[in-house]
């Protein structure tokens, strides 16, 4: 008979600032560089210790688990010296990215303990978006009387001649802008437990160079959504572990190629794997691909069985490079009756790797 309080969780990776009092026993610190200058069509990326969030934690009996910690734009982003850009619109929120860069080598307190996503973690307009997703490792002095630990984060600006309409129509003018950015960590219940605010200056420059270099798509290339890099299922309910549990992913794969081609996938590892060393097999895990815009198919979709060999996704035509081709990605789990009776509840990972090859 199946417990309704068991929980398992299933992590898929698909490869390819201020201060701040928190509740409890923990302080928040937050500081950045701050100032960063676009000059090239090329995008800019800042130093790996541009940013810096730094937990103090006192008190023997602080442990907070499976925190969260989220960025939210607090304002449009306009100029706010230099006048008017050639647009009239706000710098795009999705062209920002922050990425996780390191931390200062705590065992008890690092990135990849943590489970941070190392891709680029693009801000949005509206919302907020995780940067640090139900950590792993708590926030917890482990006994001690008091624990300090940081992380470090590069900021992004992506390139292209999307540029063109945030430079001032002065060609002698440089504008810049006000990116007001506010952090919160939440506890496991979702309740905030603090928030910092942080401002950066962003100034470009009127002439950018490189032009030639950007907006031009690759002969072949697949590429994925930020969004689904990571992708976690949970079982909650009775009811997961009796029918299972399905995520949709819409538009997470886009292809580019000047030739027909096929979509590949396989796992990394053998098995799913928990950090205290609990496996669970592969072939729990489906995975369908799904046409989307602008694919011209050839053949089935088929759900296929993840499985360390590689396998067959799916086949599409093409012979435009310029065209983009998205898909969508469907992942099912489901136990079988002999899992149920040996299940060890916890949270499970695996890593998978999806290749494009020319047909």
């Amino acid at each position: 008979m199946l417990q309704r309080n068991k929980q398992l969780s299933l992590l898929v990776l698909a490869l390819f600032l201020g201060t701040g009092i928190l509740r409890a026993q923990v302080r928040l610190a937050a500081w950045s560089s701050n100032y960063v200058e676009l000059s090239s069509y090329l995008g800019v990326q800042t130093a790996d210790r541009f940013n810096t969030f730094q937990f103090m934690i006192s008190g023997q009996s602080t442990h907070k688990p499976n925190w969260t910690f989220t960025v939210r734009l607090m304002e449009p982003i306009l100029p706010v010296s230099g006048g008017s850009n050639v647009s009239g619109q706000p710098f795009p929120a999705d062209k920002i990215s922050l990425i996780w860069t390191g931390d200062n080598n705590s065992p008890n307190f690092f990135l990849d303990g943590i489970g941070a996503n190392k891709n680029p973690i693009r801000l949005q307009t509206t919302g907020e978006v995780k940067l640090i997703d139900r950590g792993k490792q708590a926030l917890s002095t482990h006994g001690g009387h008091s624990a300090n630990y940081q992380l470090y984060a590069a900021l992004k600006i992506d390139q292209g001649k999307y540029l063109d309409g945030f430079v001032s129509p002065n060609p002698y003018t440089h504008l810049r802008y006000r990116v007001s950015l506010l952090f919160t960590v939440y506890d496991e219940q979702g309740i905030s437990m603090g928030s910092v605010p942080l401002d950066y200056d962003l100034q470009i420059r009127p002439r950018l160079t490189d032009g030639h270099l950007v907006d031009v798509e690759p002969d072949f290339s697949i590429r994925f959504l930020p969004e689904a890099s990571q992708v976690r299922m949970q079982f909650l309910r009775a009811q997961d572990y009796k029918e299972g549990v399905s995520v949709q992913l819409n538009n997470a794969i886009q292809v580019n190629s000047n030739t027909d081609y096929e979509i590949r996938v396989k796992s990394m590892g053998p098995q799913f794997f928990s950090a205290n060393g609990l496996t669970l097999p592969l072939s729990l895990l489906t995975i369908k691909l799904l046409p989307g815009q602008g694919v011209d198919p050839v053949g089935s979709y088929p759900f296929i069985s993840l499985s360390s060999m590689e396998q067959s996704l799916g086949n599409g035509r093409s012979q435009d490079k310029n065209i983009q081709r998205h898909y969508h990605l469907n992942y099912q789990a489901k136990l079988d009756s002999e899992q149920l009776s040996h299940i060890r509840t916890g949270s499970y990972e695996v890593s998978i790797l999806y290749l494009l090859m020319p047909k």
